[in-house]
Order: C-alpha cells, then sequence, then structure tokens
C-alpha cells in the first residue's frame, strides 16, 4: 500500500562531502552502527483525495564494503491527514513499515529488500519495481569530482532488470545553506525517465553536508510517483531531526 514506499521516498542517494580546493568531492563515506533519524511529510492525490502522511525514518547503517554501502530504514507514520481530517497513527505498530537499501558511494542503487508478512508477500513483490524506479529518479549520482556553486552534471540513468527504466538527470550546485546548524552544499534535481508509459519525472533539491556528507534535507516535486500500478502527482519533504 502507500505506506510501504514511505522508507524509500526520503532520500536515497545520501552523499559524504571531502573537502578539496575547488570545491566538495561528493562521494558517500558512512560507519557501521551510525544512525540517522528524519522528519518525512508526504502530500499526494489519490482517485481525487488530498492525503498527507508525516512520519519519522530512520537510517542505520549495518555494513560497509568498499564502496558499497548498506542500510536500514525503518519508517513510522505518525499521523495521517485525509481531506483536512487527522487521524493519529503513532500507536498503529503494524504500519511500521522495514526495508534494508544496499548503494554504491556515488548513489547509484544496488539492490532493495522489503520486510513483508507472509499476506503481504504478494503486494511486495509487486512494488519493488517501483521501489527501483523511485530509487534511481529520486537519487543524486556523483563521480569524484570536487563540487562548488555553479558546477553542473547530467547522468544518464540506465535501465536495469530491477525495474528501473532509461532516463536523464541533472544536478546543479545551487549554494551553499546552513540546515539544522550544518553547513551544506544546495544541489538542485531535475530527473526524469524517458522510456515506458506515464515515465515518472521529479525536480527538488537536496541539501548535503559539506563535512560529512550527510543528507540534511530533501524537496521533491513528483510527476507520476508509482504507487502499486497508480500514478500519482505527489510533494516529498525530508529533513535531519533535531
Amino acid at each position: 500500500m502507500l505506506r510501504r514506499r514511505l522508507p524509500l521516498l526520503f532520500v536515497l542517494g545520501l552523499a559524504v562531502a571531502a573537502f578539496a580546493v575547488e570545491g566538495f568531492v561528493l562521494l558517500r563515506t558512512a560507519k557501521v552502527d551510525e544512525e540517522h533519524i528524519y522528519r518525512q511529510e508526504l502530500k499526494m492525490k489519490s482517485d481525487g483525495i488530498e492525503l498527507t502522511f508525516l512520519g519519522k525514518v530512520t537510517e542505520r547503517i549495518t555494513t560497509v564494503e568498499g564502496d558499497i554501502i548498506t542500510s536500514t530504514m525503518t519508517m513510522r507514520p505518525e499521523k495521517m491527514t485525509v481531506e483536512g481530517e487527522e487521524i493519529d497513527l503513532t500507536d498503529t505498530d503494524e504500519m511500521v513499515e522495514k526495508s534494508t537499501f544496499t548503494a554504491k558511494s556515488n548513489g547509484e542503487t544496488v539492490k532493495i529488500e522489503q520486510e513483508a508478512s507472509d499476506d503481504e508477500d504478494k503486494d511486495a513483490e509487486a512494488s519493488l519495481e517501483e521501489d527501483y524506479r523511485i530509487a534511481q529518479v529520486l537519487s543524486v549520482i556523483l563521480d569524484a569530482s570536487p563540487r562548488k556553486i555553479g558546477d553542473k552534471w547530467t547522468v544518464a540513468l540506465k535501465a536495469s532488470d530491477n525495474g528501473a527504466r532509461v532516463g536523464s538527470a541533472t544536478y546543479e550546485v545551487v549554494s551553499e545553506e546552513t540546515v539544522a546548524g550544518i553547513d551544506c552544499l544546495k544541489v538542485s534535481i531535475d530527473s526524469k525517465e524517458t522510456e515506458g508509459e506515464t515515465p515518472m519525472e521529479a525536480t527538488g533539491h537536496q541539501w548535503i553536508a559539506k563535512q560529512g556528507g550527510l543528507n540534511v534535507k530533501s524537496d521533491f516535486k513528483v510527476k507520476n510517483l508509482p504507487i502499486l500500478g497508480e500514478v500519482l502527482e505527489a510533494t516529498i519533504l525530508t529533513e535531519l531531526a533535531p
């Protein structure tokens, strides 16, 4: 269901910055047991009904092997708003979702695994292809070049057996900002699929810490977000919790 997307919609494309004279090298590094907590807001329309989900996402690094980093993502929903009516979800443990996300240090997705009960296995399998599509479109794909304000680069998105589609993504470092007390580079994102029916498109920003490279904040507007066969328009805001 819709809640299955929440652990993966926040960010994806976590990056670590190393200072260089010409800028910052935005390649991911991480330590085992490193943990970060984010607040997330997802707004969308489904069958003409406006929905807003508020929740908490916990990322915990489990393994680091060379440039391959694996983490667990735990999403705990807190509140849902349906056409202006609020529903408290803090005591609904059955809605807690867990997944395992493996990526390269440059932001490319390697593997996504979902935890599901037996009666959810079929839905989990059906949605996994959509998860890979979402991960690719909402990630910042990097290289070892140092980045500074004004730098712009384009990456060809590749199709995969897991469901990711051919596309293109353009990124630009637009400013230096401090978010949650952390000095960041703000990177704009314009990413889209270029094949298949109802190709997904996303525009937004990611704030990446200059030191340590944490994904501190991200915002996205997404067209044709795939949710179990449906396509929705959505806005996604994720920010490191204080």
